[in-house]
């Protein structure tokens, strides 16, 4: 999954986040924004478009422009071609001063690195912000 919408992503500045309360305990920050990496990258279904946060989904699929639920349209049509695959988390860092947490996993060949950008709003889940791909080998 995460392969597949990679490259749509290097080109992302941001996208709106969501997750807890404004500054709770870091361990659990990381934990949940893991675990949010991992979900997508697992998914092969519509389910992957939740864990895209709003101006991820819409920079994605509503080329910038398109109100938010055609975007979201957009994702679930396009789902129907997602393939869901593991990946290990290698590092997780939260940067508490921005909301942000930023998320470097490898796909399960240990082929591609990537490097996921997460945010989240008080009282809300994580969401994906950016995505950037390398190859390790």
């Amino acid at each position: 999954m995460l392969r597949a919408l990679a490259t749509t992503f290097v080109l992302l500045v941001g996208v709106s986040g969501c997750g807890g309360s404004d500054k709770p305990a870091r361990p659990a920050n990381l934990d949940q924004a893991r675990a949010v990496v991992q979900k997508f990258a697992a998914a092969g279904d519509a389910s992957a478009c939740r864990y895209l946060g709003t101006k991820a989904l819409k920079d994605v699929y509503g080329s910038f422009t398109e109100p938010y639920e055609q975007a979201r349209a957009n994702c679930e049509k396009a789902s129907r071609k997602f393939k869901g695959e593991p990946v290990r988390i290698v590092k997780a860092t939260y940067l508490a001063d921005t909301g942000f947490a930023k998320v470097l996993a490898h796909d399960a060949a240990e082929k591609f690195s990537y490097s996921v950008n997460l945010k989240r709003k008080p009282h809300r889940p994580w969401r994906i912000y950016s995505i950037n791909q390398a190859r390790l080998r």
